[in-house]
């Protein structure tokens, strides 16, 4: 079942943690300069219309679309460190 399929209570308990995580990885990248974070819920929450092509059930990338996707924004992490 896609997150949007929670209820709300399990979708804010959700966000929550996704916003407590990219804080460790923030603080991470700052002892670990060669660390580089994808942002990939920034791209699809900046890209809605991309959900149903690039995550086959709300959560896990499709093949091949979703993790074409994934790849190229990992790619620009790299080419941009």
């Amino acid at each position: 079942m896609a997150r949007t399929g929670k209820p709300a209570a399990v979708q804010v308990a959700d966000q929550r943690n996704s916003e407590w995580i990219n804080l460790q990885l923030e603080q991470a990248q700052l002892q670990h300069p060669n660390l580089r974070v994808v942002h990939w819920a920034e791209f699809l929450a900046a890209h809605p219309e991309r959900l149903d092509t690039d995550l086959r059930d709300g959560r896990h990338t499709t093949v091949p679309a979703g993790q074409d996707a994934r790849n190229t924004l990992i790619l620009q992490a790299i080419r941009h460190s």
